[in-house]
């Protein structure tokens, strides 16, 4: 129920609100404003379908089918390889139709999540009732994760926003495919994350203070690897590839942007399985006022940065500080919970 909730306030604020933004604020050239109406209509609703599908990832996270995630996430690959073909096709416009596809993924891979929770828990159906203590505490743990949502939201679209603004084009095409890469590596560790997930919140509940410590420990640092191997790469080699890219043309500044964007990657892939070890605990408040605060943050040095005149690569620099700086803070979060006498007991604050 508050899924849905969710996805129609979503869906609501975004055709209102995000769509007057679009139109009336963002400096669209006139020639692309249909299609980039349209990507925004099919965006709008893949994000709404996403909110819908928690319970139903949740469901069969609980009960460890963790081949469901891999078929989910096959067609959704398959949907993302389908766009891009189709995309090419002559005749078509490229953009709208990748986006559309997506959005036909997204609504696919929803139907797919109803289908598999009906056929494994024959028992779970849809109720528009609830308990008012489960309803009371599920709120509870969703108005605090939309806290951290939120503070996400301002740090990466408020600074990209800032970065049209102050900037050129070269470094708007770099923001993106900066926020697209981050996107990508997000959903991988998450990905990754997500087969943990279980014996972290079963380690909690059994009170195995050492076996939470090793797992959020070791994928702390798988996550950094696998962030960290080729983010090494780029990062040595950002002129050569910014010239590959988009010529001699680009400003020598996009190099240190892409610098800091891989950096911001990897502090952000290395915070997933903490984020995942402070959720297990059940006490999230303070985590996620602290989150919310460090991305607002974020957003705000990012644009008296640019406000003052300085360059436009210092954006990213502040977003990865920052996200460095909640980095330092979950792993000081993780070892204090770990470390208190009432380890193994949840509470939703």
């Amino acid at each position: 129920v508050l899924s849905l909730a969710l996805a129609v306030l979503m869906a609501a604020v975004g055709e209102t609100i995000g769509l007057w933004y679009l139109v009336r604020r963002l400096s669209v050239p006139p020639e692309y404003l249909s299609s980039a109406l349209v990507c925004y209509h099919f965006g709008v609703f893949l994000a709404a379908v996403s909110a819908v599908s928690v319970p139903f990832s949740a469901l069969m996270l609980s009960g460890e089918r963790m081949s469901f995630f891999l078929v989910v996430g096959a067609l959704e690959s398959a949907a993302a390889i389908a766009a891009a073909l189709v995309a090419k096709m002559r005749g078509v416009n490229g953009v709208e139709v990748f986006a559309g596809v997506l959005a036909a993924g997204g609504g696919l891979s929803l139907i797919v999540h109803i289908v598999c929770c009906r056929a494994v828990f024959p028992g779970v159906r849809l109720r528009l009732s609830c308990p008012a203590a489960r309803l009371r505490e599920a709120a509870t743990f969703l108005s605090w994760g939309a806290l951290s949502s939120v503070g996400n939201a301002v740090k990466y679209k408020g600074a990209s926003l800032v970065v049209n603004g102050f900037a050129g084009v070269a470094f708007n095409a770099t923001w993106d495919v900066a926020i697209k890469a981050w996107q990508y590596l997000h959903g991988f560790c998450a990905d990754f994350m997500q087969a943990f997930s279980p014996v972290l919140f079963k380690a909690w509940g059994a009170g195995e203070r050492r076996r939470v410590a090793s797992v959020a420990a070791w994928t702390t640092f798988a996550s950094f690897l696998i962030a960290a191997v080729p983010s090494a790469v780029v990062f040595a080699f950002a002129p050569e590839l910014v010239r590959v890219w988009l010529g001699e043309v680009a400003p020598p500044q996009v190099a240190a942007f892409v610098r800091c964007s891989v950096v911001n990657l990897v502090f952000d892939a290395a915070s997933n399985p903490l984020t995942t070890t402070i959720l297990a605990s059940g006490r999230v408040a303070l985590y996620h006022s602290v989150a919310c605060s460090l991305s607002v943050l974020g957003f705000a040095v990012a644009w008296l940065l640019l406000a003052s005149g300085f360059p436009a690569w210092t954006s990213m620099a502040a977003v990865a500080a920052t996200n460095g700086l909640a980095l330092v803070y979950r792993a000081l979060h993780v070892w204090f919970i770990l470390s208190r006498n009432s380890f193994g007991e949840s509470t939703a604050t």
